[in-house]
């Protein structure tokens, strides 16, 4: 579609005059190569979202796909310039003029979207950052389900940059809660068991000094320290609390992160109170 648009427009650069087609033939091979990659990229990302060297690969890719749009559109504003005179001249139709004003627009409206995805990004990769530098341990891994973390000021391993911290801390959690044990285990809950995985990561990672949980503020260190202690049987508690519960959910997130939070202290409360229920002759007291 650009090409038919700026078909039989001619610019001259530098003394030269050639067909604008021809002009933005490098730059838009350019893009279209760092497009590929940046896909490529984007693909792996959502197999794994926690991966630094994809991160830091896809800002590196937006980075140049801006400084190439840029370059694109120096062109088509050079043209530009040239068509008004070309215009009034008769060397080009008036729909040609107001087809080049659309591959302008176009090219004005796909820079600003890549630089706003090169912001986010490189917000992103500055809160991996702020973390490997207010972090600089993080507790020794769980082996077994069931098993409790120490604190976290007391089971604690250097980190050596925001990437590590980043990295750390998926590997850790993934492996408290036994998460690839847990997808085969669930094949049907494998969207779920993500999210969860996800926001116990979000939520570790917070900057905030405080996180809203139930209405209620805590410390992030507080529940920081909570979620680096849930393990696969928590998971498990708070799906069945999920699927079992019958009002309706209006804020998914908000109610798993207020089930999380309450797993350690509220876990083996439920499961006694079913034990009590379907087999009273194991009732403790009994």
């Amino acid at each position: 579609m650009a090409a038919s648009r700026i078909k039989g427009i001619t610019i001259e650069i530098g003394g030269d005059t050639t067909k604008l087609q021809t002009a933005l033939k490098g730059v838009n091979t350019e893009i279209k190569n760092t497009q590929a990659q940046l896909k490529d990229v984007e693909k792996l990302l959502k197999l794994d979202p926690g991966n630094t060297e994809l991160l830091a690969q896809k800002h590196k890719l937006l980075g140049q796909a801006v400084e190439e749009t840029k370059n694109k559109l120096e062109t088509l504003k050079t043209a530009q310039q040239q068509a008004d005179e070309a215009l009034k001249n008769g060397t080009i139709s008036k729909d040609q003029y107001d087809a080049l004003q659309r591959e302008i627009i176009e090219t004005e409206q796909e820079l600003k979207r890549l630089e706003e995805q090169a912001n986010q990004s490189a917000t992103a990769l500055q809160k991996i950052s702020a973390t490997g530098e207010k972090f600089q341990e993080v507790g020794g891994k769980i082996e077994g389900a069931g098993k409790k973390m120490l604190p976290v000021t007391a089971t604690v391993t250097a980190l050596g940059t925001a990437s590590d911290a980043y990295e750390q801390y998926s590997a850790l959690i993934k492996d408290n809660i036994e998460f690839e044990i847990m997808l085969e285990r669930y094949p049907f809950d494998t969207e779920l068991i993500t999210g969860i995985y996800e926001l116990i990561l979000e939520t570790v990672l917070c900057q905030s000094e405080q996180i809203l949980i139930a209405s209620n503020r805590y410390p992030t260190e507080l529940v920081r320290s909570k979620f680096l202690k849930l393990n696969s049987g928590h998971v498990e508690y708070v799906i069945d609390g999920l699927k079992s519960n019958t009002s309706k959910v209006r804020n998914i997130k908000k109610y798993l992160l207020a089930a999380l939070f309450n797993a350690p202290t509220t876990i083996s409360g439920y499961y006694q109170a079913l034990v009590n229920h379907d087999m009273p002759q194991f009732a403790k007291g009994m």
